[in-house]
């Protein structure tokens, strides 16, 4: 993988957990979402995919720590997404009405009240990850082309 190729997916992963933030918050707010929600899992989501499918670069790149330190903040992020996950799809109704309501219950206004502060706590975790994957492209930036391997 190039310099370029690593950065362009840094961006990637950065625009997809900027993505998947904007999608939590339009469920929080009740605005109806047409496609399926935000991947519980960590290495489900774009962000997983791409840190865990060049895991091996990314490793001889940044060393075992850093990355360490960006796959610690985004399994937290996941942990605190859950908790908004589960008020809204955890109890998924089944039967008839399901195929209607997208198998969702109807969410209370105190669940709506944890819901929103959970985001709360999720856009600070938002920012945190954010910043690690700025700091991360600042340096991969800064890296000489030698270290990276040609296409």
């Amino acid at each position: 993988m190039t310099k370029e190729d690593m950065l362009n997916k840094i961006k990637s992963a950065r625009q997809s957990h900027s993505y998947q933030i904007q999608k939590i918050k339009f469920l929080v707010e009740g605005v109806p979402l047409k496609e399926d929600p935000t991947p519980v899992s960590y290495k489900a989501c774009g962000f997983g995919s791409w840190m865990y499918g060049d895991e091996e670069q990314l490793r001889k790149l940044i060393g075992s720590k850093s990355f360490e330190e960006i796959e610690q903040q985004h399994i937290i992020w996941h942990t605190a997404y859950q908790k908004i996950y589960e008020i809204y799809y955890g109890q998924a109704k089944k039967g008839f009405f399901a195929k209607f309501t997208g198998g969702k219950p109807k969410v209370d206004t105190l669940q709506q009240d944890k819901a929103k502060a959970y985001f709360n706590d999720l856009q600070k975790l938002t920012y945190d990850l954010l910043q690690k994957l700025n700091a991360l492209e600042k340096r991969v930036s800064l890296m000489p082309e030698s270290y990276f391997s040609k296409k």
